[in-house]
């Protein structure tokens, strides 16, 4: 196992980083599901849509910035470590 490990993960790497991108596009759509079946949730993502539905875009203008700050680090950084590597 220690000797197939080394040259395998190199190779699937972009698969990994496509299949890591897509999950997380995935956990972040599952936010429609939260709304629709949950009574009161308080996850950010429910909170901030709430806020917005009552208050307007003001109110919830920093805590978005917050989410996308929080959230787009990983795919963003899956781009940035594995898309400049042409190799197959």
């Amino acid at each position: 196992m220690g000797n197939v490990l080394p040259p395998t993960l190199p190779m699937a790497r972009r698969a990994l980083a496509t299949g890591l991108a897509i999950t997380w596009g995935r956990v972040i759509g599952e936010f429609g599901i939260v709304m629709v079946f949950a009574y009161f949730p308080q996850g950010i993502p429910v909170k901030l849509f709430v806020n917005l539905q009552n208050d307007g875009v003001d109110a919830v203008y920093a805590w978005v910035w917050l989410l996308l700050l929080v959230t787009l680090r990983f795919p963003l950084w899956c781009l940035a470590k594995f898309a400049n590597n042409t190799r197959y």
